[in-house]
């Protein structure tokens, strides 16, 4: 079978397959003709750029005029200022004082 088959070619050539292979197959068929097209590959360039610019919009030593332009609204208090994350559980501390680059707890 040549990499450039019809999608009715493709379902005659796996046809002997079982039906969860089968599914499987179709479905990563179905993903090459999607990635194959030029519309995917210019949507996957256009999200690269965007990304590129966004993360290029906040520098070190920027002024705090343009840093407070750059946040939309102002963070939500934390509902349980005492509980923080230690790992995936939650732990009470006594005085929090919680490091906010690690977000562990600290008595």
């Amino acid at each position: 079978m040549s990499h450039d088959a019809a999608p009715q070619e493709f379902d005659e050539y796996i046809a002997g397959e079982p039906p969860l292979r089968r599914l499987h197959l179709k479905a990563m068929f179905r993903a090459r003709l999607l990635v194959n097209t030029p519309t995917f590959n210019n949507a996957m360039l256009a999200v690269i750029v965007a990304n590129t610019v966004v993360l290029a919009m906040e520098y070190d030593g920027m002024p705090d005029s343009y840093a407070r332009g750059l946040v939309s609204h102002p963070p939500a208090p934390h509902p349980h200022p005492r509980t923080c994350r230690v790992g995936p559980l939650k732990a009470q501390c006594p005085l929090l004082v919680a490091d906010p680059q690690t977000a562990w707890c600290r008595t």
